[in-house]
């Protein structure tokens, strides 16, 4: 079966060396659904993933179930607030239609996540200009030296979107908004950045936010959802059962069950995100780096949202991807069925679990469970002139004068006096 190929072709994708091995994928049924028994380690299963299904159509959000074991489990009970009309929501995208879609009384199924209507509705909910758009402001990106002791100094370029409260995904959640709906909901990990770019951006264009997450063990919001709650968010946390899949489920119920509600795609994985982070970044990076784009990048994947958009922006840019969490199939990677590839890319796998903090932090503040577990693979590999993609931080960043100046010097010169050019 093609598809079945295509799966174990993840297997040579990882090269002799790399830290984890890779169990093989066999196909579940006919429909493409295949289990993951994913990326192993000495000490066990270091994340699996199930009910991955490829063979949705592009305007469909992706399901990224992950089986019991791959996340803790937290064993709390589901906020009390669960049922009730929250006064401050979060902003996601919804597969389900709003309540007054239809009569009360009238049942109503899901549908799928519709390009064309968030575009349709784009010129009245984002009708901002882009050159003045204070979602999306100017690209940072501020030189970086490794450290190893085994290895040469190298200087890599680091774009700093951990100076946006939202991360980069802020630049254009707000073009999933619509002139229907009020309320948008994210279904997602706990630690993930998608939550506080849809709670930024609900902000700035007067929609509520909800954010539906797995309740932690240790009774407290995560420190990521509870810097969205402080900007505004609704949380709903639940209870168990409360793996990825059991949560998605959970908000979809949640979202036919209010009016004027919309539940955002995992990860914001759909054509209108992709294309319009596209556009964004063609108004907000240095000009030099749209006409001399970087020859590599480093960055990390969960949803691999983030690298469909690059590798479109930069389809000749060599991209060295970061596995933190769910498997990143190699149709993720831009390797066709054919064995074709649409552009070049690496997978690592980083050895840390999902939930945990990364062995050696980069210097430069970033997410310490997410974009920072990349840190290790550039001061094993990475080279001078190397770009690096920082998401986001734990805390918004604020550059300093001399940063600033770096970054203004950067944004009109380029690297001319780094070692790239």
């Amino acid at each position: 079966m093609a598809g079945k190929r295509h799966r174990h072709a993840l297997s040579s994708s990882l090269e002799e060396g790399e830290l984890q091995k890779t169990a093989s994928l066999m196909t579940v049924d006919q429909s493409n659904v295949t289990l993951a028994t994913a990326h192993l380690s000495d000490d066990g299963p270091i994340l699996c993933s199930s009910d991955i299904k490829r063979s949705l159509q592009p305007s469909e959000p992706l399901n990224t179930s992950l089986e019991e074991g791959e996340l803790p489990l937290p064993t709390a009970t589901t906020n009390p607030n669960d049922g009730a009309p929250p006064a401050k929501k979060a902003s996601t995208c919804s597969t389900i239609p709003s309540a007054d879609a239809a009569p009360q009384s009238q049942a109503r199924s899901p549908i799928s996540f519709n390009p064309s209507r968030e575009i349709a509705s784009h010129s009245h909910s984002d009708s901002h200009s882009d050159e003045l758009d204070p979602l999306n402001p100017p690209v940072v990106v501020l030189p970086a030296q490794t450290r190893s002791q085994h290895r040469d100094p190298k200087t890599v370029y680091v774009i700093r979107d951990d100076v946006l409260p939202g991360g980069t995904k802020q630049r254009a959640t707000a073009l999933l908004f619509n002139q229907h709906d009020d309320t948008y909901v994210y279904a997602g990990p706990v630690f993930g950045f998608a939550q506080l770019a849809l709670t930024v951006c609900a902000n700035a264009r007067g929609k509520y936010a909800t954010v539906i997450v797995a309740r932690q063990r240790s009774g407290q919001l995560h420190p990521l959802t509870a810097r969205a709650a402080s900007l505004g968010a609704h949380v709903v946390e639940r209870g168990y059962p409360n793996r990825l899949k059991d949560i998605q489920a959970f908000s979809r119920d949640y979202v036919r069950s209010r009016r004027r509600t919309y539940l955002l795609p995992f990860g914001l994985d759909c054509e209108t995100f992709i294309q319009g982070l596209v556009d964004k970044l063609r108004v907000s990076l240095p000009a030099h780096l749209l006409t001399r784009p970087p020859k590599r990048l480093w960055l990390v994947a969960g949803s691999a949202t983030l690298l469909a958009a690059f590798a479109r922006l930069w389809p000749s840019t060599h991209f060295l991807v970061v596995q933190v969490g769910k498997t990143v199939w190699p149709d993720q990677l831009g390797i066709q069925e054919d064995g074709s590839k649409k552009f070049e890319a690496k997978l690592h796998v980083a050895p840390e679990k999902f939930w945990e903090t990364a062995l050696q932090q980069p210097p430069y503040p970033s997410v310490s469970s997410y974009d920072a577990k990349l840190w290790q693979f550039v001061e094993q590999q990475g080279e001078d002139g190397d770009f690096v993609w920082n998401v986001a931080a734990n805390e918004q960043t604020q550059l300093t004068k001399a940063e600033e100046q770096a970054a203004s010097m950067f944004r009109e010169e380029g690297a001319d006096q780094g070692a790239r050019l």
